[in-house]
């Protein structure tokens, strides 16, 4: 049961060394430099861990709700929790996306200052790398739920899916035709790429927790 959150915080480690090593590499084919996009795409990992520890705590909060309601056969509570857990999780994070979209130099200020490549390269990292993560919410509640209601396959899988499946390819991928910016849109890519993959697990889903929730009424 929990497979899912070590195999994403093994994942992340990768992911990284991934990411890193590619900045270094493509950013000195470009103006930028390699030090210039690898701290750049510092200060862009450690919004996206603070927005991410949101949803994080939201998941892991409504876990015990949701496995204690599916093991009392209480369906109804277990959709209006996950359907709860979605919203608070998508609008948290959503607030933090807005931010970064429209005030980048705001957030970067907390960070400190630096010459105006950096912050152009950085405002520019900000922007398209995060351009996605509004979905990141639903991705990572729905991992927890599948997790908290007793399938362990399907969290796995989910929780392997933007950083393994999606994300370390694409920072493979990408650069080799668009370069350093190819880095930069391998994070909406994944994060939008994998949102629609968990729809299509959540989607059966609530279709079957809909169907046990009319027979229970029946029942009744």
């Amino acid at each position: 049961m929990g497979a899912s959150s070590g195999i994403s915080q093994l994942v992340a480690c990768v992911m990284q060394v991934v990411m890193n090593n590619s900045l270094v590499y493509y950013g000195n084919q470009s103006e930028v430099t390699g030090d210039v996009a690898l701290s750049a795409m510092g200060i862009v990992m450690k919004i996206v861990m603070i927005l991410g520890s949101f949803c994080i705590g939201i998941g892991v909060g409504s876990q015990p709700i949701l496995g204690y309601n599916y093991g009392a056969g209480n369906y109804k509570r277990i959709r209006s929790t996950y359907g709860k857990a979605i919203i608070y999780a998508t609008v948290s994070v959503s607030v933090g996306w807005l931010i970064c979209q429209t005030v980048p130099h705001l957030i970067l200020s907390l960070f400190g200052s630096g010459n105006e490549q950096f912050t152009q390269f950085a405002v520019k990292c900000m922007r398209i790398y995060l351009g996605g993560l509004f979905c990141s919410g639903f991705q990572i509640v729905s991992t927890n739920y599948f997790q908290a209601t007793g399938q362990p396959l399907k969290a796995s899988i989910l929780s392997m899916m933007r950083q393994l499946i999606l994300l370390i390819p694409l920072l493979l991928i990408l650069p080799l035709f668009f370069g350093l910016d190819g880095i930069l849109y391998a994070g909406p890519v994944a994060d939008i790429g994998s949102a629609v993959v968990v729809a299509c697990f959540v989607i059966p889903s609530m279709k079957k927790l809909n169907r046990q929730i009319q027979e229970k009424e029946e029942m009744e």
